[in-house]
């Protein structure tokens, strides 16, 4: 949830995807139902309790520590308070009301949601760069699957659906191939500037495979 919300303060359109029938299902019970947000203790001593490779964490608790946290909740509406052990709570010791202000945060932000809904795999595709890129999810709802494009459109997949999910895995594997035969080709053509050198120069010996 924080990162969707994270997303779309950046300007994306973003569809939250859940598997559970509700947001939050295992956000609920931490706590003992109260959700311990976060410690309100000097970023440093964070570190001192990370049993391995803290240094690991460093740009990620810099870039929002526990301050940040704490913030983002009181403007989401949360009042928070610090218990024993530099601890912070909930004011009302409910774990819900940490789930209400996430979900109140989502809807400002105007994030799809969509519950009861797995994602089964992904479509990649290949820029003209070189980049790989997903261009579509596919997700299952209950018995229905569907294959849902990155620029938000659907296109529902009944009956045979396992056929249409396959045929995308073979899609992504036919691409791979390709790319890895376009590569090999590309190592041993000599281009033109190679050969016009050979011929002005008359070297022997083997023509460099790229420029």
């Amino acid at each position: 949830m924080m990162a969707a919300i994270a997303a779309a303060e950046n300007g994306n359109k973003v569809t939250l995807i859940e598997q559970n029938e509700k947001l939050g299902k295992k956000l609920f019970l931490t706590g003992k139902g109260r959700c311990n947000i976060t410690n309100a203790c000097p970023v440093e001593e964070l570190f001192d309790n990370i049993v391995t490779n803290p240094k690991f964490l460093y740009s990620a608790f810099y870039g929002f520590d526990n301050g940040a946290v704490v913030d983002f909740f009181n403007n989401a509406g949360l009042k928070t308070k610090i218990e024993r052990g530099e601890r912070v709570f909930p004011q009302s010791d409910h774990s819900s009301d940490v789930i209400k202000a996430l979900k109140k945060q989502l809807e400002s932000y105007g994030v799809a949601i969509m519950l009861n809904t797995k994602v089964l795999d992904f479509a990649v595709t290949r820029e003209s760069c070189g980049v790989n890129k997903i261009s579509s999810v596919i997700i299952q709802k209950g018995d229905r699957k569907k294959v849902r494009n990155t620029y938000g459109q659907a296109g529902a997949c009944y009956g045979r659906s396992f056929i249409s999910v396959n045929r995308i895995r073979r899609q992504n594997a036919r691409q791979a191939c390709q790319s890895r035969d376009r590569s090999q080709k590309m190592r041993t053509i000599t281009c033109s500037v190679c050969l016009q050198r050979q011929a002005n120069y008359g070297y022997a010996g083997t023509v460099p495979k790229k420029c």
